[in-house]
């Protein structure tokens, strides 16, 4: 089964939740992947994708 397309972001948002500790740079605490507006979510996808692309680039081209 593919992974849902949202997966890599997610994955990504969750483990910089967990690696701050659930807080934001002021001490807020950070919400749930589910309840980010919609900008923020498709910022990590921008992310995400970003990181993937370079990703398969290196791939293809043997690396760095």
């Amino acid at each position: 089964m593919a992974p849902e397309p949202h997966q890599p972001a997610q994955t990504a948002y969750e483990a910089y939740v967990e690696s701050v500790g659930g807080r934001a740079f002021n001490g807020d605490a950070l919400p749930d992947w589910e309840t980010l507006p919609a900008r923020i979510q498709t910022a990590w996808h921008a992310a995400a994708n970003a990181l993937l692309k370079d990703q398969d680039h290196n791939d293809v081209g043997g690396g760095s």
